[in-house]
């Protein structure tokens, strides 16, 4: 009973260096992207009312569950829908982690780099932020750092997009995720 007890002090003693008089940055990771969604559904449905909407264009705001815990809900959301998917011309924009819009960064690969995301997406969105002022750099997702949920998009054969605003280079205060 001593020696679990003492594992469990060493492997509990982390949390006490895991304090912060800093004041956190707010919604970051699990609530700012479906509060982007639902203001980005409401544009798009006002286009839509103004007779501008898109034509022969379905969209999907998806904010699958269980992303920490082995991107779950994006596994389940990809099987339970793989013929849809497969059987019109889908693509897949993720966002995750949105801080700050200086650390806004397109990610090249998922899943620590195992997994490589769509350039040609990427290389039009870079392209689309350029015309709007803003250079947004790609980056190969940090090993450890894991994944997003575009990831279970990407291995179905899924065009996938991941947009991160965290900052990759641990060079400054970065938010815990």
């Amino acid at each position: 009973f001593i020696w679990f007890l003492g594992l469990g002090l060493i492997s509990m003693s982390q949390f006490l260096f895991f304090t912060s008089k800093q004041i956190s940055p707010g919604a970051g990771d699990n609530l700012i992207v479906p509060g982007m969604l639902v203001k980005l559904s409401e544009l798009f449905y006002q286009k839509k009312k103004e007779g501008a909407g898109l034509e022969s264009t379905q969209l999907i705001f998806l904010c699958p569950d269980a992303e920490e815990s082995g991107l779950r809900g994006a596994r389940e959301y990809v099987k339970e829908h793989q013929q849809e998917l497969k059987n019109i011309p889908t693509f897949n924009v993720n966002m995750d982690s949105i801080y700050r819009l200086q650390d806004i960064q397109f990610l090249e690969s998922e899943i620590n780099g195992l997994v490589q995301l769509d350039s040609n997406i990427r290389d039009e969105c870079q392209s689309i932020a350029k015309e709007l002022g803003y250079i947004i750099p790609s980056i190969k997702i940090p090993f450890g750092g894991g994944s997003t949920d575009a990831a279970e998009f990407t291995k179905l054969g899924i065009p996938s997009l991941s947009i991160i605003g965290l900052d990759t280079k641990f060079s400054g205060d970065v938010p815990y995720h």
